[in-house]
């Protein structure tokens, strides 16, 4: 198998984390309710830790670029911890 750097992959070759998930789930369906309650676990979530981190509309006025990388870096918190608890649970 080649590594990376054998290959000379750039960073947008890599596949995303979704592109990944999807291959590691293959054909598998969840239920959508199971599906809804998934996302709706990840919303609360990320609204909660937004608060906690005091990311504000005054935030998105003065610093665009910091919000941006505050929202993702939550959202990427957020994803790993529901995807935790859903494999743990």
């Amino acid at each position: 198998m080649k590594t990376c750097k054998e290959r000379e992959l750039t960073l947008e070759q890599f596949p995303s984390p979704q592109d990944l998930w999807q291959r590691h789930i293959g054909d598998k369906h969840f239920a959508p309710e199971i599906d809804h309650e998934a996302n709706e676990m990840l919303r609360l979530l990320i609204e909660q830790m937004a608060q906690t981190q005091g990311i504000t509309e005054q935030l998105k006025a003065e610093n665009q670029m910091a919000l941006v990388g505050a929202v993702n870096n939550i959202r990427s918190a957020a994803e790993e911890t529901i995807s935790k608890q859903s494999i743990y649970d």
